[in-house]
């Protein structure tokens, strides 16, 4: 295991701590699609009702990958070493589904498929300040919150080697330290270098609240497929999403059963 320590201080990661909780049993057959997600010990009162609600309301099972490292951001840049070569959902532990979606389609794909991230635009942001400074279109930024790609291509797992290698120029100190430290602009800087890869996915697929005030949208996609709580402080979050999901999940009969 190499533990990988930013210049700044202010995060550590390590390249490969990440491995499934508990060998499953795929309730699909060994080329279809599965979930996959990430939890660490500051998450993992999050990860019951997160696995719950996305295997109620995909029909698919799930691989949880356990990370001791605080943050475990970097463990998610190495799916590829950690996961079966099919096709795959992430998402991460603070996201919930709230309706029934078939995954299927999007996750058998050649694009690796993911939602814009609403606050690319806004220049105060992180990813808003790191799609400038790359050239990037901000309406190409991705949250990586959620995501579904097929690692059996070749082109999908070139993504992961790519993020990994950008990772370790950081650390080396060849290129500047980005604005936002964590898997999302690495991800991003790897799908940036295949013209055409990314599948934009809507909002009500990855919504987060934060988008309203730093992405500056207006109109809310109800009702909504996942719910975020990205930008929330990690003890709030279990809250945020219990309270956000009463007012923006689905009426009673569209919710997963």
């Amino acid at each position: 295991m190499r533990v990988l320590q930013h210049e700044r201080g202010a995060e550590t990661a390590a390249r490969m701590v990440a491995r499934p909780i508990r060998k499953l049993t795929p309730k699909v057959d060994s080329t279809g699609p599965i979930g996959v997600t990430l939890v660490s010990p500051r998450y993992l009162y999050l990860a019951q009702e997160a696995v719950s609600r996305f295997r109620k309301c995909t029909g698919l099972d799930v691989v949880i990958l356990w990370s001791e490292a605080e943050p475990a951001f970097a463990a998610k840049l190495n799916l590829d070493l950690l996961v079966a070569r099919r096709p795959m959902v992430f998402f991460d532990v603070d996201l919930w589904l709230l309706r029934p979606v078939d995954f299927g389609p999007l996750a058998k794909s050649d694009r690796w498929c993911a939602v814009p991230d609403p606050c690319a635009p806004n220049p105060e942001t992180f990813c808003g300040r790191d799609s400038i400074r790359e050239g990037w279109d901000p309406a190409t930024y991705f949250n990586s919150g959620l995501f579904a790609c097929d690692l059996s291509r070749a082109e999908i797992r070139q993504v992961f080697a790519d993020a990994r290698a950008q990772l370790d120029r950081v650390h080396a100190g060849t290129v500047p330290l980005p604005a936002d430290v964590t898997d999302q602009y690495y991800l991003n800087w790897a799908v940036q270098r295949q013209a055409g890869l990314l599948k934009p996915l809507g909002l009500e697929m990855n919504f987060f609240h934060v988008a309203i005030e730093h992405g500056g949208v207006r109109n809310i996609p109800v009702p909504l497929t996942g719910l975020h709580a990205a930008g929330v402080p990690a003890e709030l979050k279990l809250q945020a999403l219990r309270e956000q999901a009463k007012v923006l999940g689905p009426a009673e009969r569209g919710r997963c059963s």
